[in-house]
């Protein structure tokens, strides 16, 4: 599971804090949440901290090439493009970085617009994308939408259901909800059930909560591990075709999810 914290990186109270913050991955916010604050004196920030492997950047897509530059030179190589609507833009952030890019660059992007969502087949089928994320506030804006969980819904499932039909990663919607508890575990059970792979966060409240809630519950995880069995019985999954466990017939489609749930609980996988 997949926890992405937000960190402004003109937050100078909060930076020293990123390092302990027990999310998955921690992303240092250079873009929006910047607010009036330029963004050399947000790069200037981060003199005295050591970029951890778990640590990515926001970026804008405008970023200049030289701050770019020193970026990748504090040790960032794992970056989070922000409002990206095309494989072009894409294309021009690493032809911005070539020369000066770590040879282990990751990229990960936030579609945020009506045109990213049109385009999501051309950018959840680039090469070097690892993973897509919904940014739907700035969605909204752009359609002059109201936020809600109804209303997003249709452009959040088509972020899902592209970047699983390209292989990709994919990360549930930032919640701005940071003083309700039954609403935001109801988001987290959704993401869960519903296949991504983990959910943007923004306050420590949430981060608490989504470990707590984004996990299979007992009777998922039962199954899981009577299906383990019978593989076990059977001499592994290159030996299943169909199987009744419990009055439920399990063919190989559903593995995949088997499978899922026996690693999320640190089962090992079938």
């Amino acid at each position: 599971m997949k926890s992405f914290f937000f960190v402004p990186a003109g937050n100078k109270k909060l930076l020293p804090k990123a390092s302990s913050i027990p999310a998955s991955d921690i992303v240092i916010d250079l873009e929006d949440a910047l607010g009036n604050i330029p963004i050399e004196d947000a790069i200037q920030n981060l003199k005295d901290y050591s970029v951890r492997e778990n640590w990515w950047a926001r970026i804008p897509t405008t970023i200049r090439k030289e701050h770019l530059k020193e970026l990748y030179t504090r040790g960032f190589g794992k970056f989070l493009l922000a409002k990206i609507e095309s494989r072009d833009q894409i294309d021009g952030f690493i032809s911005k970085s070539t020369n000066i890019a770590a040879k282990n660059l990751s990229l990960m992007v936030l579609c945020e617009s009506p045109l990213a969502i049109v385009n999501l087949r051309e950018i959840a089928s680039h090469d070097i994308v690892e993973g897509l994320g919904f940014g739907s506030h700035d969605y909204c804006q752009a359609v002059g939408m109201k936020h809600d969980f109804e209303n997003v819904n249709w452009a959040r499932l088509s972020v899902l259901n592209y970047s699983k039909a390209f292989q990709k990663f994919v990360i549930d919607i930032a919640s701005m909800n940071i003083d309700d508890e039954n609403a935001f575990t109801a988001e987290c059970v959704d993401g869960k059930d519903k296949g991504f792979d983990g959910k943007f966060l923004i306050h420590p409240w949430q981060l608490d909560l989504f470990q707590k809630h984004w996990k299979f519950n007992d009777a998922d995880l039962q199954f899981a591990l009577k299906v383990k069995e019978y593989m076990d019985e059977i001499g592994g999954v290159q030996n299943f075709s169909v199987a009744n466990i419990d009055g439920k017939v399990v063919e190989l489609p559903h593995l995949n999810r088997i499978d899922l749930i026996l690693k999320s609980s640190n089962y090992g996988g079938l």
